[in-house]
């Protein structure tokens, strides 16, 4: 794997060491580190000049998202911030090209064909969302009941839709090993589950229950409307993919709204991923 992607780890790992009680000193190692993952991108040839100023105006409207404090200024730097972050999640900016770990692979003689890459666009904008938008487990008991609820809601969430996934013949039991299984488990713990838990829990599903926070009858709400929208965004597998995706979320859901820490939503989420990749038929099942 790139040193950027090392680098950029460690950039997520400092950023979680950060409480709200620390001096503002204590925020320099990680933003030193996603400094150097920069620096590292553009010596390996995952990110080019055209992508320096995009990187940087992510950075900067997150920067100041998270210092505004007068209403109107913070929502918009924030809209910003989130607008940048889907574009680089989604690779619509220009600057960027992924590391290729596989491309073309069948895992399994019962599994569709699936490519396997790591773009530091979508990792940039994960470990920014969470630096500057979530809230936090802190070390200790804190971390240790986010991480024991995300394994447990995973692991029942993943009975669900995998049970549902089979029904629907999407994919069949499998069980694996194969020799890409550490760069895929990184890949999908630092880019897939950090970015999307961070964008719909961390950042839509807590403003909506803290907009709703005194409306009890609508408690629900934040929950299902992140949940539908992580279903939607999945809209190119087709419709038992939004279906299942949306499932999916309100267990990821459900592991945050627990805790109100983003570390359950994100074990959750790499829980069923791993179960699904190492169990069962991966990406989907051979028609």
């Amino acid at each position: 794997m790139p040193l950027t992607f090392a680098l950029l780890g460690l950039a997520a790992i400092a950023a979680w060491g950060v409480a709200m009680t620390l001096p503002r000193w204590a925020e320099w190692p990680w933003r030193l580190l996603l400094l150097a993952s920069g620096v590292a991108a553009l010596g390996e040839g995952l990110m080019d000049w055209r992508g320096v100023p995009v990187a940087m105006a992510l950075w900067g409207t997150a920067h100041l998202y998270q210092r505004s404090h007068e209403r109107r200024v913070r929502l918009a730097w924030g809209a910003a911030a989130l607008l940048l972050a889907g574009a680089l999640a989604t690779h619509r900016l220009p600057g960027f090209a992924p590391h290729v770990v596989a491309e073309s692979i069948r895992l399994s003689a019962a599994s569709a064909e699936m490519s396997l890459k790591a773009n530091y666009d979508k990792a940039l904008a994960g470990v920014l969302l969470l630096a500057c938008f979530c809230a936090r487990a802190r070390p200790g008991s804190d971390w240790l009941r986010a991480t024991g609820i995300g394994v447990l809601v995973g692991a029942a969430t993943a009975a669900v839709v995998v049970g549902l996934a089979i029904a629907a013949g999407a994919v069949r039991y499998d069980p694996k090993l194969p020799s890409i299984t550490p760069a895929w488990m990184a890949i999908n713990l630092v880019l897939t589950c950090l970015f999307e838990e961070a964008l719909f829990r961390g950042v839509f599903q807590h403003r909506l229950a803290r907009m709703v926070a005194d409306r009890p009858r609508l408690t629900w709400l934040p929950l299902a409307a992140a949940s539908v929208l992580f279903g939607l965004a999945h809209a190119g597998g087709g419709p038992v993919l939004i279906v299942v995706a949306s499932i999916a979320g309100v267990g990821y859901g459900l592991a945050y709204a627990m805790t109100g820490r983003i570390e359950a939503a994100i074990v959750a989420h790499f829980t069923l991923n791993s179960i699904h990749f190492l169990g069962f038929t991966y990406p989907y099942a051979v028609r």
